[in-house]
């Protein structure tokens, strides 16, 4: 039976056959999302208003795509790319080009990147080894050589020498995604990418990956890497394997795009942002206590001194396709603004298209803030010019507010 795909819009509802409502559940599961969006009963699922990509069933395929115009999922595996390819990323590189359209296959273009990137050969280190040989190799131990010929030892010669070894952090990352998507694909390809490998060791993962002259040519095989570890889910059906699904925090994933973009491409500098949030109340009831907190997205010129915080300006990114200054997010921005002794509000919003500045201005001219900054991201355009002109277009805006 040939597969079906259906396309629904960023949150948009969808009805399900009573075979699908379990694989759902274990999607959900797996992902830690909450199953208040799934109707068992009814058999509908209202999907999550921030995730974006496709679910894959037995019998079809669900794509998610993004609620703004003319950008599709392509566009965010473009902003994905940008994430994890490095502290600073070469804007010319052809992986920033995007073939417009919404069905993207996450598995069949990790298969391909790794083909290309075992075809030119593994990135390989050296590292530094210390073994007893029956030559002498590198530097000599003196002190343990003699224990080893005192005793009479075949292998007497304790070497310190450098050699080249394939266990390196990139390759680990690579080969992880391999084998989880080993078992679900089960063809030629995939096993003979694995058997590169070697005798890596893919238990120990890390959370971020440089990149040299040497690595640069992995580095889209390590984006598709990270999202099939972070972002893929495996269903099954019984003893037979249902399907892939590719569903991104589209939120979380903006900004923390915004953030790189400022922290690593703005001239100016003095960006950061906190890794935890700071209380601002508490509460006793009894013999319970809990207390608030409040964690903004990114801060300008950030200055704690005698136990005082300030910052020049305060950002925050929405993923809203409506009118922006929503009055929540007003509120919010107005609280942040007080914590901070801060003035200058800027809400950072994703668009189709390059567009200027815009300024809520308020009434209440005893109100200590006068203004909230709207300023837009373009995500469209397919080239990795384009992506570029529009990255570098965007700094500039925020710089002048600044």
């Amino acid at each position: 039976m040939q597969m079906q795909s259906i396309t629904l819009d960023q949150g948009g509802l969808l009805s399900l056959y009573p075979y699908e409502i379990p694989i759902i559940q274990g999607i959900l599961s797996k992902r830690g999302m909450s199953w208040d969006c799934l109707d068992t009963k009814q058999g509908i699922i209202k999907l999550p208003q921030q995730y974006i990509g496709y679910i894959g069933l037995p019998d079809r395929k669900i794509i998610i795509k993004p609620k703004h115009p003319g950008i599709t999922i392509s566009h965010i595996l473009r902003v994905y790319f940008f994430l994890y390819s490095a502290q600073y990323s070469d804007l010319d590189t052809p992986m920033y080009d995007v073939e417009t359209g919404n069905d993207v296959d996450l598995i069949a273009m990790f298969i391909q990147e790794m083909l290309s990137v075992v075809h030119k050969g593994l990135p390989v280190e050296y590292s530094e080894k210390e073994e007893d040989l029956s030559f002498i190799k590198g530097n000599l131990q003196v002190v343990p050589t003699s224990l080893n010929i005192m005793m009479r030892r075949r292998d007497a010669f304790r070497c310190v020498y450098d050699d080249l070894t394939r266990d390196i952090p990139i390759n680990r990352l690579l080969l992880a995604a391999a084998k989880k998507i080993e078992s679900h694909v089960q063809n030629s390809d995939i096993a003979y990418i694995i058997r590169q490998f070697g005798n890596v060791d893919y238990t120990n993962i890390p959370d971020d990956i440089g990149f040299n002259k040497n690595t640069a040519y992995c580095k889209k095989a390590v984006s598709l890497a990270y999202m099939i570890l972070n972002d893929l889910t495996l269903s099954t059906d019984g003893e037979s394997s249902s399907g892939e699904s590719l569903l991104i925090n589209f939120d979380r994933v903006f900004e923390d795009f915004i953030k790189k973009v400022l922290m690593e491409y703005s001239n100016l500098g003095k960006f950061s942002y906190w890794t935890s949030s700071r209380s601002f109340a508490f509460c006793y009831r009894g013999d319970e206590y809990f207390e608030r907190s409040y964690l903004p997205d990114l801060l300008y010129d950030y200055v704690d001194k005698n136990g005082r915080q300030t910052a020049r300006a305060i950002l925050d990114m929405k993923n809203k396709t409506s009118l922006p200054f929503h009055n929540d997010d007003i509120y919010q921005m107005a609280f942040y603004g007080q914590m901070l002794s801060c003035k200058k509000i800027i809400l950072c919003y994703p668009g189709n298209e390059n567009r200027s500045n815009t300024a809520l201005r308020f009434n209440d001219e005893k109100f200590f803030l006068h203004k909230i900054y709207g300023s837009y991201m373009n995500l469209a355009g397919n080239s990795a010019k384009e992506f570029k002109d529009n990255i570098a277009s965007f700094v500039y805006r925020v710089e002048c507010l600044l």
